[in-house]
């Protein structure tokens, strides 16, 4: 049965109407907000897709010193439909302002109760119809001028003939006095020389126009050259136009929704494209020129004949989503099809519907689809909820956040409340507040992946709750984004088993510090006796027992460090100093540990100061020395060098060892991560130095990172910047 209560979606309704040979809009409220807009609508307006959903008088201003928009108005506040044809409008057209002219309508749609729904603006550019017809009037006034000033002269020729006419008559008369009336022989000799001088004046006249005639038959030949190039411009038009109609055909035979015309109160289909003709599972010798209810029986009946009545006698569209069908098919079976359905009336000059236009979308295959993605949907929010996970969705444009119920419920909130951004950021923690709305700004801003692990203040337990939040940005297009949203886990438990742990390794680390600082003092102590009394072997012997203990210390120091880090305690102490000097000492420092090995320094030319913590990176670097000389102990040289370049400076350290395996690389610097391989298993070491070194950067502002290339070498390098 027909689903008509579904709306139909604003991308299927774009779709639909952008196949329709006018340019179409739709406007809603009083404001005159754009709905839809087809491209032929948006080419007469000489925009972009932007501007829909923006008011008509914002998008295209330059209609606020034309009619349209009052015209427009009152339509809206009348609800009465308004056509009109052969109107000048000024839109930009290839970039300027232009006078274009158009026939177009302003249709008042209602809804079920009478209200204004919206209205439906269609429109033809006739352009080239208005100037054809125009510049035909204009030949043809010039025409009848012509031929009225001609008719004026030949009634003057006339008049001058019937003079000369007349004065003839008189010389002949006076001809025939002289004969009889030779006494009168001069008085007649003088009439005689009196007439020749009139008529030599009337040939004088005659010649004049004469001349005139040829002037006017000159015109008249302009005239007609002018008259052949309008209709070589008519020709051309009609050519052109002729051209569009053929382009028309095709995009219509070839448009991917189906289109057909019914004409008549019988409905009789008069044209079908070939999309629609698949869509029916017809041969189209069995549909065209036949009325609905005879070609189509079978889907007639279905509903389909009351719609087509429906828009005959109401005179409006016809507009039904998801309805199911059962279609034949042309080896005599049925299927079950679901289309989305547009049937517009087409009417006369008159006003009157002459016939319907069909528009038929088979979305079959999209609505079985999204059917599978609504049931995996399903069934990802049960595995979520299964796991005690909540899920939230952040709109980046309005800052409106949405919770699920069980988000809801770890962070405190009523059910079903939706929150801004900013209201959650002032649950957060202050000490964590900044690091997260940084991150969140940089995954709304720049589609980064947001993780992190901060705390809560529960509003109704006024409890501090530990969460893990991950999210990423979705877009409904590549330049539309659509919502930033993940998902969110109480970890409060297993922070407090962290922090539990955490102090566990403080407290043994600080009490393990004490007894080896006295340990190492004894062992100075008793080498200094033992160098006085010249036992060699004993030296060594203490010699090598302070190596260890130095090795103990560091890895202390490292796991103080972790604890601090975790716990927040790790503050940065920035001053200036030259970044070279510091290598240069550092370097030093590892050369006494380990003598076999050569440190190549290559600084870059001159001083560079840095504004950083001294201790901190001259913790990284040791940190990355020592590595090399513990991965490349086949090799003697360890090249470290500096370069600067835009206020950062680089810092390189360079071995040629074992190199690392590319799978090993991305794990290199995550806490307690440690290459295993039987190259590496002789190595000591707890996996953290690269984790501390990597965060201690990144509190810097700067990024550290690393090359290598197995059984050739590794080159590690930090950046930071000066300031």
């Amino acid at each position: 049965m027909p689903f008509n209560n579904h709306r139909l979606t604003d991308s299927v309704l774009l779709e639909i109407l952008a196949l329709s040979k006018d340019a179409t809009a739709i406007y809603t409220s009083a404001d005159l907000v754009i709905e839809m807009a087809n491209d032929a609508m948006l080419s007469f307006w000489g925009r972009s897709r932007d501007i829909v959903g923006m008011p008509l008088t914002e998008a295209v201003p330059e209609l606020n010193t034309q009619e349209f928009i009052g015209l427009l108005k009152t339509v809206w506040e009348t609800m009465e439909t308004y056509v009109a044809v052969d109107t000048p409008a000024e839109l930009l057209i290839n970039g300027k302002l232009q006078t274009a002219y158009f026939d177009f309508s302003y249709r008042a749609i209602k809804d079920a109760d009478g209200n204004m729904l919206c209205i439906l603006h269609t429109a033809q550019d006739v352009t080239e119809r208005y100037l054809a017809k125009k510049l035909a009037d204009e030949a043809k006034r010039v025409r009848e001028e012509l031929m009225f000033e001609l008719q004026q002269t030949n009634r003057e020729l006339t008049a001058l003939n019937t003079v000369f006419l007349e004065k003839n008559d008189e010389l002949n008369s006076t001809n025939e006095e002289v004969a009889s009336l030779n006494e009168e022989y001069h008085s007649a000799n003088e009439q005689l020389n009196n007439a020749n001088n009139e008529l030599s004046s009337l040939n004088e006249e005659y010649i004049a126009i004469n001349e005139e005639l040829n002037a006017i038959n000159e015109e008249l030949q302009s005239a007609n050259n002018e008259l052949a190039d309008t209709r070589g411009k008519l020709q051309g038009l009609f050519t052109e136009l002729k051209l569009s109609e053929q382009r028309l055909a095709n995009i219509y035979e070839k448009a991917p929704i189906g289109i057909a015309v019914l004409t008549g109160p019988n409905h009789v289909i008069e044209q079908a494209n070939d999309t629609i003709i698949n869509i029916w599972g017809s041969r189209r010798e069995d549909v065209l020129d036949k009325p609905h209810a005879i070609a189509r029986p079978f889907v007639h009946n279905q509903g389909i004949g009351n719609w087509l009545d429906e828009v005959l006698v109401t005179k409006q569209s016809k507009i039904n989503h998801e309805v199911m069908l059962q279609m034949p098919t042309l080896d005599g079976q049925t299927r079950t099809a679901i289309v989305n359905s547009t049937y517009q009336p087409i009417f006369d000059n008159d006003g009157n519907v002459s016939g319907i236009l069909v528009i038929l979308e088979d979305i079959t295959e999209t609505y079985i689809a999204r059917k599978h993605t609504e049931w995996a949907q399903v069934q990802f929010r049960m595995a979520i909820d299964s796991a005690g996970m909540g899920t939230w969705s952040a709109d980046p444009n309005s800052g409106r956040v949405t919770l699920s119920l069980r988000a809801s419920e770890i962070m405190g909130l009523p059910k079903n409340e939706e929150i801004t951004i900013a209201a959650l950021l002032n649950m957060v923690d202050h000490d964590h507040r900044k690091i997260v709305a940084d991150a969140l700004d940089n995954g709304i801003k720049n589609s980064k992946p947001f993780d992190l692990e901060f705390p809560v203040n529960n509003p109704m337990s006024k409890e501090r709750v530990w969460l893990r939040v991950t999210g990423k940005m979705f877009y409904v297009t590549p330049d539309y984004p659509a919502s930033f949203s993940g998902i969110l886990v109480d970890i409060t438990e297993q922070k407090q088993d962290e922090i539990r742990k955490n102090d566990f390794i403080a407290m043994v680390s600080h009490e393990l510090k004490t007894p080896l600082t006295s340990i190492k003092a004894y062992t100075q102590m008793l080498n200094s006796r033992l160098q006085k009394a010249g036992d060699e072997f004993s030296t060594n012997a203490l010699r090598k027992t302070n190596l260890q203990i130095d090795k103990m210390n560091k890895m202390i120091s490292g796991f103080l460090d972790i604890s601090r880090l975790d716990s927040g305690k790790i503050l940065l102490s920035k001053e200036e100093f030259d970044l070279n000097d510091l290598l240069y000492e550092v370097s030093g420092d590892v050369l006494l540990i380990s003598p076999n090995h050569d440190i190549v320094f290559e600084p870059a030319a001159g001083r560079i100061i840095v504004n950083a913590d001294r201790d901190k990176i001259g913790q990284v670097v040791t940190n990355l020395l020592n590595n090399a000389v513990k991965y490349a102990d086949h090799s003697k040289s360890i090249f470290i060098s500096t370069y600067q370049s835009e206020g950062k400076v680089t810092v390189s350290v360079k071995d040629e060892g074992r190199g690392i395996q590319p799978e090993d690389v991305q794990k290199l610097f995550e806490r307690f991560y440690r290459v295993s391989n039987h190259k590496t298993s002789s190595v000591s070491g707890f996996g953290i130095g690269l984790y501390l070194s990597a965060e201690i950067i990144s509190r810097h502002n700067g990024k550290i990172w690393v090359e290598s290339e197995p059984d050739v070498g590794s080159t590690f390098y930090f950046e930071i910047p000066l300031t």
